[in-house]
């Protein structure tokens, strides 16, 4: 609820910490009696009162420090820190945190505050509702460290909190190092003025001779260099990357997962999207090694690259899509559930299914794949509960029922009922059957009922080579 002042512009703000049945009201639950009282409704009951006799609390909250921390370790004083008249810091002190708290005690979750480090921040800082601060490698001099907070009525503190800060110098910082530095330096130039005067022309040749070697040598270190770097990249990406397909490898998709699942959320996500979803997929040729034994292992060879392109198609720019091993393909699609996963193995499936595998010198065969998914986390309401490599597992488990049929696929995740499963990763693996039925887990399979199993595939391709 706000109330707002037309002739000033003002506009003043009410919550529920400030006596409201609540933060949400109902729509066109208003009313104002002959005597001018208003009164609002909404869903916890209704608030009612005479807008003229509003009270707002005007006094400004005083500020004062609730601690002082060096390298995120309190700091030995000898008074307590709300007493504290300076603050002197040595050269060690590298990571330094203040907090504060305004003493005003009514609704303490709307108390505001602004701070300002006189010396080092130019304008006062907006803090919100946080009541600390952390400054890093403050360089030597004075600084004031100064505080501002507003209570729940949006009144501010003028004064507040004012507490000056001292940053000594290192040692070799000091104002008679310097001088000591100046001296040195002073008789170095000197002495090396002197020597250079006595050896001038005996050694212009040489040191023109030096100066052309000089150069030659750091353009020839800077060329190695630039190879080495080149060198470096190429290793890093051939250490993540499948050398047949061109696809990422087991450790790219492990690397990547890794930073994907421990990411944190961005600014404003709601709470139920903290957390990273995904779904693991595993693709496995269904007909492979009779084709290897049959045509050779380079037949497989383009076989597995053109499915990598059929990956390709299917995926979105930012999912990871990789070689896991032999004939095995995983896929993490990113920020999808179950019903997106549906779409991307329809379309890997039949893409595989159709597709006509040329094996050079006019040679083809067909082959069908077998598709597993789970979704991460495998329990929306307990994210924490299995990792995305248990996840990955579930998803191999899935490839396993989907392979007793071949050319289809199979899914799952469980409901907020699997959270009390007890060893869910090992019922899911072996009591498939009861989980769906208790509704534990939600269970997705391939819809259309194809006739296009793997033999069938590989008879229409033998009649095209005929």
């Amino acid at each position: 609820m706000s109330r707002f002042e037309p002739d000033s512009g003002a506009i003043r703000n009410f919550r529920q910490s400030q006596g409201l049945q609540g933060n949400e009201f109902n729509f066109g639950a208003h009313f104002r009696s002959v005597t001018g009282e208003l009164f609002f409704g909404g869903p916890n009951g209704y608030n009612a009162f005479f807008p003229e006799r509003l009270l707002y609390d005007e006094i400004p909250p005083p500020v004062v420090l609730t601690a002082f921390l060096k390298l995120n370790q309190p700091a030995q004083t000898a008074v307590v820190h709300e007493q504290l008249q300076a603050i002197s810091l040595g050269y060690k002190d590298a990571v330094v945190t203040f907090e504060f708290a305004a003493l005003d005690f009514a609704s303490p979750d709307d108390n505001r505050y602004r701070y300002m480090l006189q010396g080092f921040d130019s304008t006062w800082v907006e803090a919100g509702a946080k009541r600390s601060v952390t400054y890093t490698n403050l360089a030597a001099g004075h600084y004031t460290f100064r505080v501002r907070a507003a209570n729940s009525d949006g009144t501010w503190s003028d004064a507040g909190l004012s507490l000056p800060v001292r940053v000594t110098p290192a040692p070799w910082a000091t104002w008679w190092a310097r001088v000591l530095y100046a001296l040195l330096a002073a008789l170095v130039i000197y002495w090396l003025w002197s020597v250079q005067q006595r050896k001038l022309r005996r050694e212009a040749e040489y040191a023109q001779r030096l100066q052309v070697e000089v150069r030659d040598r750091t353009l020839e270190l800077a060329e190695r260099n630039r190879e080495l770097e080149n060198l470096n990249l190429q290793l890093k990406e051939a250490s993540l990357t499948d050398p047949l397909t061109g696809l990422g490898n087991r450790r790219y998709l492990q690397q990547m997962l890794t930073q994907f699942v421990s990411a944190p959320p961005p600014p404003g996500a709601k709470r139920d999207a903290a957390t990273p979803r995904m779904v693991l997929m595993v693709i496995d040729l269904d007909y492979l090694k009779p084709i290897n034994d049959l045509h050779g292992h380079q037949a497989g060879d383009r076989i597995l690259t053109q499915v990598a392109d059929i990956l390709r198609d299917c995926c979105r720019t930012g999912d990871y899509a990789v070689r896991w091993g032999g004939d095995e393909f995983v896929v993490a699609y990113l920020q999808a559930d179950l019903s997106h996963a549906e779409g991307l193995a329809e379309r890997v499936r039949s893409r595989v299914a159709k597709q006509i595998f040329r094996l050079g010198d006019g040679r083809v065969v067909r082959t069908s794949c077998s598709i597993g998914f789970a979704r991460y986390p495998f329990v929306l309401e307990a994210p924490t509960l299995l990792s995305w490599e248990q996840c990955l597992s579930l998803a191999d488990a899935a490839l396993f029922h989907a392979k007793k049929r071949r050319n289809a696929w199979l899914g799952w995740a469980g409901t907020a009922a699997a959270a009390h499963v007890e060893d869910l990763l090992q019922s899911v693996e072996t009591d498939l059957e009861t989980l769906e039925r208790d509704g534990r887990l939600d269970v997705r399979r391939t819809q259309c009922q194809s006739d296009d199993t793997v033999d069938k595939l590989r008879v229409v391709a033998r009649r095209r080579t005929d």
